[in-house]
């Protein structure tokens, strides 16, 4: 399984949906998040470093791995556009679970771009109330 996860937004429904899912299926669970640095960057391994990417998604993930100790859970920071980053991870997935923002589209871009994209069934998860 695989979550695809954007650390700008509230990560809790599809954080939700994931780990349900893999608990259910007893599976390892791939925590994604796929970001592209500015154009005039320069030493990317740098920004990563500095951008405290693998914190925040470590901080982001602390209260389900509280409670999901049972499950194997791989944090996973990549360089590059986060469809094609999904897409790719989707390869060796059973399920990929997306979140939605879904401001201009119900979708949203990367969940738009997934599933038209995915080897495997894509889960986009909407905030509740929506």
């Amino acid at each position: 399984m695989v979550v695809g996860l954007d650390l700008a937004g509230d990560p809790a429904p599809a954080l939700d949906h994931a780990f349900a899912a893999a608990a259910v299926r007893g599976s390892r669970l791939r925590v994604l998040h796929a970001w592209r640095p500015a154009a005039h960057a320069v030493d990317v391994d740098a920004q990563l470093a500095a951008g405290g990417r693998y914190e925040r998604l470590a901080a982001a993930l602390a209260p389900w791995r509280g409670r999901h100790t049972d499950l194997k859970v791989v944090e996973d920071v990549v360089v590059g556009h986060p469809v094609q980053m999904l897409a790719q991870a989707s390869a060796e997935a059973d399920l990929l679970v997306v979140g939605s923002r879904g401001r201009s589209f119900p979708l949203g871009s990367v969940g738009h771009g997934v599933i038209h994209h995915a080897h495997c069934p894509v889960a986009v998860v909407r905030p509740r109330g929506d």
